[in-house]
């Protein structure tokens, strides 16, 4: 899956890293690619996610929507806010 941004991706890479407890795996000028933690069952099996600069202007709000599903739902709702190096707030909930 590929995120584009407008600015390094620093803060986007940041804030999946803590939602999803994932690792910086690889990281240049303009990519970042977190993934699943080495050794855990996920490693080598989910969807790759890459976080990439854009050179073109920004039109409107990035939208994402994904449906995670934890195997204990039970453990409630839990949201994320993280700040762009820009300082830009981004914020996720799930269940």
């Amino acid at each position: 899956m590929l995120i584009t941004s407008d600015d390094r991706s620093a803060g986007l890479a940041a804030f999946w890293q803590s939602v999803l407890g994932w690792r910086r795996a690889f990281e240049q000028d303009d990519e970042i690619v977190p993934d699943p933690p080495e050794g855990s069952p996920d490693d080598g099996i989910v969807p790759d996610l890459l976080l990439a600069r854009t050179s073109g202007g920004k039109a409107g709000k990035n939208r994402l929507h994904l449906d995670l599903r934890p195997e204990n739902q039970a453990a409630g709702v839990h949201c994320y806010d993280v700040r762009t190096d820009d300082g830009h707030l981004i914020r996720a909930a799930y269940v």
